[in-house]
């Protein structure tokens, strides 16, 4: 539906009188719609209401509409009563005629005389006679708003209307008494004459305008082609051929091809939580934190107080941010800065909020006052940042507030290391899935045997248990297979196996790399003898002596068979309990020393001994063995110092190199220091006198 501008109006009615059998009177109604300029209203169809008024801006008797119309040319026609019933109230009476187009305010109302005079005399119809009533019946009243001669004086003349319709032409339209209320002769002055019109306005064609603008060709084509500036299209029909696929459009509009599937190049560097599931990620947020806080603030100081953090390399930076938690008894009076290594401010908080707490993350979710921290995105942010808080009230020298905490964040995203955000299963395997190598390095595998997980460290792998190892659940092999696989293990005693069993010994896992299983102790004034024997090799492997017991002399004897026989070292511990210094004799444990027969010497041997001041020196010495009493056994040093498988009357100054003497004690191995008292007294039969000295001695192996 159409409407007109609010200057459109309706040039004139033509009203005709016609009946509808059910529906009582219609009114034809004629109208011509122009527009402001005075030209027909485009063709189309218009909503019309129509109302009969009582007077030229009186009240609506009768109303109808809205009604679509057809306008064509600016003509319309409707018949009045047509939608709804005329009454024969709304006959009586002056009516006047009053036309709204659309939402347009309603045009000048136009008198209706004629037709419903007409309609009046069709209620004469029932009388039935020709010539009965004359001019003696009529009231002269009626007569009263005809036109006489004098009424037409301002009205145009005939020959005024030479440039005008005549008035054959005029039949259609309007009479005069129906142009009360249009422009008069006088009124026109203002409009143009139809010559004066200039020939565009008769052709209404475009070439007749005057002063053409100069329009591009495709204005007047429509073709495309005369475009100028036209955007780059696709080069329909192409292909970017097997294999490939199209990534997009080059500037000339040829296809970008590349690989199918998916390329490393075409993945999003932050794109590995996505294509994990949210399982992995390398995108991280590195915090600096203060370690200096809770810091007091001193009162009423605009200097404040100061604090400062280190923020590391750690690449470029995805976002920045700080985080900063204050106490005071009014926030409004805080001041909060941050300055980062190039002595950029960048303002937290100034002198605003209510409350006693201070508590943000800037730039987001908290707005900074003052600063941009986003210009270090895509920057390294490492160096020294720094904190400033003041608060600008309160007396000097008082202190109601502090930092709490700060830090600063740095989010990066990483090309060095990855992070699974939930749980990373190894593989499992009890053998190595590869050999551990150079080319190997940081393999990993879980071994569910072992209940333990490997990790390749170039040459072998290196275990870490996941059970509490040494246990009486779970007893290792050594001391030394309790080390390995549960690295900062503590001196102390575990569970070792037998073979057939477990039992318990005392680890030392400090002692010259650790790992070492004690097999036996001789401490201060005890009475180092097992069933009437002086210790030696072959007792301390023989003997059960149970539970050993801490702090006091004991020898751990068959239970640790297996323990011994897989150890490779030995190790001779003596300790000056005053001086708290010890000394140790760390040798090869050489497996000829537990046969039932033969001799073995080893090549000279680099030990260091204690001093009776507490010093320790280095010298070398031979260790010797004989198996039975047949033979003596000594070891030959070089001046002074410790003695092996020898007798009091042997000399401490036996030359470093010289062969082994086996006597008839050969089957002790003894320790002896001559300079420190560590001696042995011998007889028919070997006699302790180790509780003469001042000094603990142990043998451990590993």
């Amino acid at each position: 539906m159409r409407t007109l501008p609010a200057l459109a109006r309706l040039l004139a009615a033509a009203l005709t009188l016609f009946a509808l059998p059910a529906l009582g009177a219609v009114v034809g109604v004629q109208g011509l719609v122009t527009t402001a300029g005075g030209g027909p209203a485009a063709d189309g169809t218009y909503g019309l209401t129509f109302s009969l008024l009582d007077g030229p801006a009186g009240k609506a008797v009768f109303s109808e509409g809205p009604i679509l119309l057809e306008v064509k040319a600016g003509a319309f026609a409707h018949g009045l009563g047509s939608k709804s019933v005329l009454p024969q109230s709304a006959l009586d009476g002056e009516r006047w005629l009053q036309v709204q187009i659309g939402l347009d305010p309603a045009l000048p109302a136009v008198p209706l005389r004629h037709v419903f005079l007409a309609m009046r005399a069709q209620m004469a119809e029932a009388l039935q006679c020709s010539g009965c009533v004359t001019a003696a019946h009529l009231d002269p009243a009626v007569f009263k708003d005809l036109l006489k001669a004098a009424d037409l004086k301002d009205y145009v003349k005939t020959t005024d209307l030479q440039l005008y319709a005549k008035t054959a032409d005029l039949g259609g339209f309007a009479k005069s008494a129906d142009l009360s209320a249009y422009a008069q002769k006088a009124e026109l002055g203002d409009y143009v004459k139809a010559a004066s019109l200039a020939k565009v306005a008769a052709s209404g064609s475009y070439n007749d305008l005057k002063d053409l603008p100069k329009l591009a060709d495709v204005a007047k084509t429509g073709a495309y082609g005369d475009l100028t500036g036209q955007p780059v299209l696709p080069k329909l029909g192409a292909a970017c051929g097997t294999g490939l696929v199209m990534r997009g459009l080059k500037a000339d509009g040829s296809y970008d091809c590349t690989q199918g599937g998916v390329t490393a190049d075409s993945l999003p560097k932050d794109g590995l939580d996505e294509l994990s599931n949210g399982l992995l990620t390398n995108q991280f947020s590195e915090v600096t934190a203060s370690a200096k806080t809770p810091i007091d603030i001193p009162d009423n100081s605009g200097a404040g107080v100061t604090d400062t953090v280190v923020v590391p390399d750690h690449g470029a930076a995805q976002a920045v941010l700080v985080t900063l938690d204050v106490l005071n008894s009014d926030i409004s009076k805080v001041k909060a800065s941050v300055f980062d290594p190039n002595g950029v401010e960048y303002v937290l908080h100034e002198l605003s909020g209510s409350g006693n707490t201070l508590k943000g993350v800037w730039p987001s979710p908290d707005k900074l006052v003052k600063g941009d921290l986003s210009t270090w995105v895509g920057k390294n942010a490492k160096g020294i940042w720094s904190l400033k808080v003041a608060d600008v009230a309160g007396f000097a020298g008082g202190k109601d507030g502090k930092i709490v905490g700060w830090s600063v964040t740095v989010k990066t995203l990483s090309d060095k290391k990855v992070a699974a955000t939930k749980g990373f299963q190894l593989g499992n395997s009890n053998t190595a899935p590869v050999p551990c190598a150079a080319n190997t390095f940081g393999m990993m595998y879980a071994s569910p045997a072992d209940k333990a997980f490997y990790v390749c460290n170039g040459k072998y792998y290196v275990p870490f248990s996941l059970v509490h190892v040494g246990t009486a659940a779970h007893p290792a092999e050594s001391c030394k297979d309790i080390l390995a696989k549960a690295p900062g293990s503590k001196d102390g005693w575990y569970w070792l196996n037998t073979g057939t069993g477990s039992a318990q010994a005392w680890c030392d896992m400090t002692t010259q790399g650790g790992g070492w299983t004690q097999v036996v102790k001789c401490a201060i004034a005890d009475n180092c003898v097992v069933s009437g024997k002086f210790l030696y090799v072959q007792d301390w492997l023989a003997a059960d002596m149970g539970t050993p017991t801490t702090g006091g002399s004991y020898v751990q004897g068959k239970s640790l068979d297996a323990t011994v026989g897989a150890a490779t070292e030995m190790l001779v511990s003596v300790t000056n309990p005053s001086s708290k210094l010890t000394g140790h004799l760390h040798y090869p444990l050489l497996k000829e020393w537990f046969s039932s027969s033969g001799h073995f010497q080893s090549a000279p041997q680099t030990f260091v001994r204690i001093d009776p001041n507490g010093g320790k020196a280095s010298y070398s010495a031979r260790l010797c063995y004989a198996p039975t009493y047949s033979y003596r056994v000594r070891s030959l040093q070089g001046g002074s110092g410790f003695t092996f498988l020898g007798a009091t009357s042997e000399s401490p100054s036996s030359s470093a190199g010289a062969s082994c003497d086996y006597g008839p004690w050969g089957t002790q191995m003894l320790i002896r220091d001559y300079n420190n008292g560590l001696t042995a007294n011998w007889g028919t039969v070997p006699q302790n006198t180790w509780a003469q000295q001042a000094y603990e001695h142990r043998i451990l192996v590993r």
